[in-house]
């Protein structure tokens, strides 16, 4: 076995998809409907650009 194929054998990479799972949309829409008044969370709202701006407007100084 030559080093490049050692090292590729010794790599590992973890993966975490952290996108809300249709699971966790559905049990989030049915808690905050549930309440009074009827809430949806936020974070459902925005998309990936969305998101960005939204994390780049917390990031500011007061």
């Amino acid at each position: 076995m030559n080093a490049a194929a050692h090292a590729m054998q010794r790599a590992h990479a973890a993966l975490t998809d952290l996108r809300p799972q249709p699971d966790d949309i559905t049990a989030d829409a049915l808690a905050g409907l549930s309440q009074t008044p009827k809430t949806l969370p936020s974070k459902y709202f925005y998309d990936a650009h969305g998101s960005q701006l939204f994390e780049a407007i917390t990031r500011q100084p007061e």
